[in-house]
């Protein structure tokens, strides 16, 4: 799925690309994500792909994650070991787990980050 405009609800496909002028207002689940626009909600993927351009408002759940230099994320970043679940409540639920008693701290899993 390729979207170049606005989305008002959630997106799943086996992959997605948002690109500078995509909006999307929901959840993105797919196996593999890029993002060059904004997405404000909750992204579940194997592989997210975070560029210069994107601004992200919400929880990233990942298996692999990359960030490149510029991009702008308001939110949390979750690694996930196994298969990331499709059910969002599942998804939530371990989320909240691991932020019971701790402060939440930006950017604390391993990513990479690439400049141009």
């Amino acid at each position: 799925m390729d979207i170049d405009g606005t989305v008002d609800g959630n997106v799943k496909a086996d992959q997605a690309t948002i690109r500078t002028n995509g909006k999307v207002r929901g959840d993105i689940t797919a196996n593999v994500v890029h993002i060059y626009g904004e997405v404000h909600g909750v992204i579940r993927a194997s592989s997210v792909f975070l560029y210069s351009s994107c601004r992200i408002e919400g929880i990233v759940v990942h298996q692999s994650l990359c960030v490149e230099d510029g991009a702008f994320i308001d939110g949390k970043l979750k690694r996930m070991q196994d298969r990331v679940s499709t059910d969002p409540v599942d998804m939530l639920k371990t989320a909240d787990e691991d932020s019971e008693g701790s402060e939440m701290l930006p950017f604390r899993n391993k990513i990479r980050l690439i400049s141009a």
